[in-house]
């Protein structure tokens, strides 16, 4: 052991002092003693891992195997760069570049001559992971000389040769316009070496070479969608002049090849013509093809037309393009001229030349025809590879033509004076991203400008769930995987990086129990590089946006942007069509695209976290099943809900089926205003998971607009469900307008927590494969009782359909992405409430019988997830108790032609008892009176039972079918005592009578009854409802919205908000019947002002006195609750100068909630307000315009420990 490690230590150092020879070794010893001594030292501590990992017998021995460390020959780099200078430079085109000594002083290099530059350039970088960079930083071969250092980059620009068409293209790199470098003196720099000549007997000599000239424009993204940018509009048969710099060494009378790329629009029939004076270049007629037609979804059809001429040194390439007939309309990508050119430096600048030939082993003698004495040529073989030529005697060189890719060698002529200057970006520091420890449960890839907030993400998770984070800048990404270049495959290099070292640390083979998630904090945009007239006004403003990984088909339904790529890591999955690729990390994105948005988001994601919001609501769901297509979405929505039952019975589903709801026509549109009642009722009381199904768009889903953009950004509702919306483009986030989708969540308040959504079109038969995938994976609780996250979730369901031959569901799932943070997870009960005994029989055998009027006593207790019973659980029960399923069915009236019967489906439409009851020690019993009106059904009755332990935070669900309800039985005791209305009012609770309104006021009952209130549906008319005007259609069946309380057996309220209101005077009834039948009213006027002045009141404002950094809290209650406001906040001085401005928010008040804001008092400047007295003042804006503003005294003081540093 020791005499192995000690060779180990002797090859390195001998490494080390074989690295520092150099010319001018003695200005060197210094850094080499430094050198020796470190190196000694990282010997000493491998003999000691050596030690310790042979007496403890651990899996890996030497420090060189952990992950957490670069791999050999990258550690000496890494460490070299905290002690040199590092400077990003950019390159716009391939060619020999030159920065000056003086340059390199200015810079910060104090020995230039010690300077080198390292990277790969503006290409792109491989999608294959089997071609990915070994190199973190390799160095490029430099020419110091001349008090410069010289060297050849690679611009943004590829050239390659078609050997199918045995033509010269081209390729642009999708993320960037530059290429990008680094200029460092602390990392070993690399000298470019002489060339080879090949051993090649009177190899063909040739004095031409192939000049490739290209026009390309990118002014559109014709669907906003894959990676194709075209130019120039043709339309109106108008002629568009073309120019193109060429060579004036085109030799004459040789065949100049042309080529042109173009878009026609969909269902066109026309001929694009090239015309050069009379001449026609080319000419390409096209004929419409059924399959090619907008019902497809097609933006444009992609044409490559190619030509060829006789031409001439004239030193430029003109023509007119032109497309006919005049109504209809093609755009230009590009034009490309390849011709043949005399081999001569005769032009007085540096020139690329190429030789395709048709084997890679061909060689031949190049001769050049004017070539002054100062000329270099140099061969690039690849971006770290350059290799400078010797030219013989007669001007001439002996080299290979084409690379081992089979690509042509490209090979630079120029003069010291002809090199380009490249764009001094600036000084960067190196990350050093692969030096974290351990395996990261989130990595956070942040712009910059979000990079606070993505850290404050980070802490949270970090803090309170004790996972490994990692947050790193685009651009510190970039650095390290793509040499500084944008790219979206430095992403995915990064989690691979991770991933590689988790499958080497747990020996792993499922990609499944990866535990690493990728949050992409920033939104995209379908234009990475921000070129086309779309996206340049938001490049112009400086928002900042992740990169994409976009499709190259960019024009039809099959076109997609993909965040899946980022986690494709899987090795030997290359040839797969990227929908059949695994999935190895759950991803997640952020939409964000200004930091109040950001701030927004993780304020959100926190307090979701937190799981501060105990209530029943967790239990509730809900399933939106559009209309139309002969019943289809309906028929989906039940799978779902059994999908859902089969996973989580205790789940109750609301189905809002547009089937089932009459509809109306108003202005040419549509609509469901029952449905879309009774959904918006369900979003505020709260739900845990939203799944709709059907049409959608980027502003609305469904063609009924059952939710529109405008309502996602008013809508104010507290508790925050996961959205499942299998639709079209809803949330096309790639797009410049912010959609709909992304709107659910950006909403600061409410909306959505996360979204499972869609960027693109999608088909409904592949969407209810992933929604149903999707459902499983989300449902499913580990041992702890704990939901899968976010991103596992979405990762394993689209692993699930991954093996598919269909390239349509291949593609349909790509289109699927997660809006949110990965590492959420459902805040769903981990305990199980469990009823053990009704009227003293236990559960588990024979259904047990239960008769109208008969009193009921139910028992049970809390169980831990391993069925052990929790002692220590002291709290509430929420119980439910719903009379069994009964089957409903659509309206004739919503019946398709081509149906011949209506469609009918299962739901629970009766409730029974609703009730609050006492949990002691784990253990808790309540009764109940059976109402009268039952159905009689022959299926079971549901039981649902939530409860919590506000002290301990626990939380508990559960359900049960052991009973049902039957005919006959003993008679129960008369009860001919009605209902008491203890309180009835509307929105104001200081009048009993002629409330004074706006149009939608929110109505407040508080009954009691020692029997009962009754629930249930099965008696007709017997229901809790309000009449407005003894209106049919103004009568409100209130059942659902009776919420028992806590504190009295019988005692419960109703709280329900009206629709908008007629202005005016109205009358309103409010019934209700106890569970023997006994009936009680109220009946009360109100008028109706749509004008309604508004009063504002904060009613706590919290803390005060405040610390100088600290955030503010302010509690908000109007006289008009369930409006609503728009407003802002302002800290005024004692001068009258207003110091402090919040942001505009919106808020609702509610009758027995107010309104909470928070916000963190600070100047535009970005500091603190200074301590002292100010006043506070809220201003706010009505629906009517109306605005209202309240002040308060708010007094700061210094705080000591200020707040909390950002690492």
């Amino acid at each position: 052991m020791w005499s192995e490690c000690t060779k180990f230590v002797l090859l390195i150092v001998i490494k080390e002092m074989m690295m520092m020879i150099d010319p001018n070794w003695k200005t060197l010893w210094r850094g080499a003693l430094i050198h020796l001594a470190r190196q000694l030292m990282y010997g000493a501590c491998l003999i000691f891992l050596g030690l310790y990992a042979l007496l403890a017998r651990a899996p890996y021995s030497s420090a060189l195997d952990s992950p957490a460390l670069y791999s050999k020959g990258e550690v000496l780099e890494q460490e070299l760069l905290e002690e040199g200078n590092l400077v990003k430079i950019a390159v716009t085109k391939s060619g020999v570049y030159r920065i000056s000594y003086d340059e390199l002083r200015k810079l910060g290099f104090q020995k230039p001559e010690e300077v080198g530059v390292f990277g790969y350039g503006g290409a792109a970088l491989s999608e294959r992971l089997s071609q990915a960079p070994q190199k973190i930083l390799p160095a490029v071969p430099v020419l110091h000389e001349g008090e410069s250092v010289y060297f050849f980059a690679y611009g943004a620009t590829s050239v390659y040769f078609d050997r199918s068409l045995q033509r010269l293209r081209h390729h642009l790199n999708p993320y960037s316009t530059e290429g990008f470098y680094f200029l460092a003196d602390g990392l070993q720099k690399k000298a470019i070496k002489p060339a080879t000549p090949p051993s090649v007997p009177n190899p063909i000599q040739t004095d031409t070479y192939s000049g490739y000239y290209i026009h390309e424009r990118e002014l559109y993204s014709l669907k906003q969608s894959g990676r194709l940018l075209v130019g120039e509009l043709l339309s109106n048969g108008a002629s568009l002049p073309l120019e193109l710099e060429t060579s004036k060494n085109v030799l004459e009378g040789k065949e100049i090849k042309l080529q042109v790329g173009y878009v026609s629009l969909p269902s066109v029939q026309g001929k694009l013509s090239l015309l050069s004076g009379s001449s026609v270049l080319l000419e390409d007629e096209i004929f419409r093809h059924e399959e090619e037609t907008p019902v497809n979804y097609l933006r444009g059809i992609y044409h490559l037309c190619n030509s060829s001429f006789q031409g001439g040194a004239t030193g430029h390439f003109s023509a007119k393009a032109q497309f006919t007939p005049a109504n209809e309309k093609a755009y230009i990508d590009f034009i490309s001229v390849e011709t043949e050119n005399k081999l001569s430096y005769n032009e007085g600048k540096q020139f690329i030349f190429r030789k395709p030939t048709k084997t890679t082993a061909e060689a031949m003698q190049f001769v050049f025809s004017d070539l002054p004495s100062d000329v270099k040529v140099w061969a690039a073989l690849s971006p770290n590879d350059i290799r400078e030529l010797s030219l013989s005697d007669d001007k001439s060189f002996v080299y290979a033509t084409t690379k081992k890719d089979g690509n042509p060698i490209e090979f630079v002529a120029f003069r010291p004076g002809d090199a380009f200057t490249p764009r001094i970006v600036g000084k960067t520091i190196f990350r050093r991203i692969r030096e974290h420890k351990g395996i990261p449960d989130l990595i956070i890839i942040s712009t910059n400008g979000f990079i606070d907030e993505a850290k404050r993400l980070g802490r949270f998770h970090q803090e309170t769930e004790g996972k490994n984070v990692l947050v790193v800048t685009a651009e510190e990404v970039y650095n390290e995987f793509s040499s500084g270049t944008p790219d979206a495959t430095a992403y995915r290099l990064l989690v691979k990086y991770f991933y590689d070292r988790w499958r080497r640390e747990t020996a792993s083979t499922t990609s499944d129990l990866c535990p690493i998630h990728l949050l992409l904090f920033g939104d995209g945009a379908a234009d990475n590089r921000m070129l086309s007239s779309e996206w340049l006004p938001l490049k112009n403003r400086g928002v900042e946006f992740l990169l994409t990984y976009e499709s190259e088909n960019s024009l039809n339904v099959n076109s997609y942007v993909a965040d899946d790529y980022f986690g494709m890591v899987t090795e030997g999955e290359d040839a797969l069509h990227d929908g059949g690729k695994t999935v190895s990390v759950g991803i997640g994105r952020f939409t964000v695209r200004t930091p109040f948005e950001a701030h927004q988001a993780v304020d959100k994601c926190i307090a979701y976290g937190e799981n501060k919001q105990l209530g029943d609501w967790k239990l509730n769901s809900v399933i939106v099943a559009d209309n139309g297509d002969n019943y289809g979405h309906l028929r989906r929505g039940e799978l779902l809900s059994q999908v859902i039952n089969a996973k989580m019975p205790e789940m109750l589903l609301t189905k809002v089926y547009f089937d089932a709801f009459p509809k109306e026509t108003k202005n040419g549109l549509t609509t469901f205003p029952g449905a879309k009642r009774k959904l918006m009722n369900a979003l505020d009381k709260g739900m845990l998971i939203f799944n709709y199904t059907g049409h959608g768009n980027p502003y609305a889903l469904s063609d009924e607009q059952i939710i529109k953009l405008s309502d996602i950004q008013q809508f104010d509702y507290h508790h925050l469900p996961l959205w499942i919306t299998a639709t079209c483009d809803f949330a096309n986030f790639d797009h410049p307008i912010t959609s709909a989708g992304e709107s659910a969540f950006l909403n600061a308040h409410s909306g959505a927590i996360a979204l499972v959504t869609t960027a693109r079109v999608v088909y409904d038969i592949y969407n209810q494969q992933l929604n149903e995938a999707f459902l499983e994976e989300i449902l499913k609780r580990n041992k702890e009782g704990k939901c899968a996250t976010f991103g596992e979730a979405i990762k394993r369901s689209k692993n699930r359909l991954r093996v598919s031959s269909d390239e349509g569901a291949l593609v349909n799932k790509l289109h699927f992405f997660l809006i949110g943070d990965p590492l959420l997870s459902l805040n769903i009960p981990s305990h199980r409430a469990v009823v053990e005994r009704i009227n003293g029989n236990e559960v588990g055998g024979k259904a047990i019988e239960l008769h109208a009027l008969d009193k009921v006593t139910i028992e049970g207790s809390i169980r831990t997830p391993s069925n052990e019973i929790e002692g220590n659980f002291t709290g509430h029960l929420f119980v439910t108790i719903f009379d069994s399923e009964t089957e409903v069915s659509t309206l004739e009236a919503n019946r398709p032609n081509h149906a011949d019967n209506d469609a009918v489906y299962k739901d629970y439409t009766g409730l029974i008892y609703a009730g609050q009851v006492p949990i002691k020690d784990g253990f808790f019993s309540f009764d109940f009176i059976v109402p009268k009106d039952v159905t009689y059904e022959k299926g079971a009755t549901r039981i649902n039972l939530y409860a919590y332990a506000q002290e301990r935070k626990l939380e508990a669900m559960g359900v049960d079918f052991s009973s049902r309800i039957v005919t006959g039985g003993k008679n129960s005791e008369i009860d001919t005592t009605p209902p008491e209305i203890r309180l009835c009012y509307l929105s104001d609770s200081t009048k009993r009578d002629h409330f004074l309104t706006g149009p939608t006021p929110i109505f407040y009952a508080e009954i009691f009854d020692n029997s009962g209130i009754n629930l249930s549906s099965g008696g007709l008319g017997h229901q809790i409802t309000l009449a407005i005007d003894n209106r049919s259609d103004y009568t409100f069946a209130l059942n659902e919205y009776y919420q028992a309380s806590s504190l009295e057996q019988g005692l419960g309220k109703v709280v329900y908000t009206l629709p908008p209101l007629e202005e005016g005077d109205h009358t309103a009834l409010f019934t209700v019947w106890d569970v023997h039948n006994n009936c009680s009213q109220k009946s009360f006027s109100f008028r109706v002002h749509k004008d309604l002045s508004p009063q504002l009141q904060l009613s706590k404002l919290y803390p005060n006195p405040v610390g100088r950094g600290a955030p503010l809290t302010m509690e908000i209650v109007t006289n008009a609750p369930g409006e609503l406001f728009k407003g802002y906040v302002e800290l005024i001085d004692f001068t009258g100068r207003v110091v402090s401005r919040s942001n505009h928010f919106t808020f609702k008040s509610t009758l027995d909630t107010p309104a909470s804001y928070t916000f963190t008092p600070s100047t535009s400047y970005g500091s603190f307000p200074v301590e002292g007295l100010y006043l506070l003042r809220l201003v706010a804006t009505s629906h009517n315009g109306q605005q209202v503003f309240t002040t308060h005294k708010l007094v700061i003081k210094n705080n000591n420990s200020g707040p909390a540093a950002v690492e």
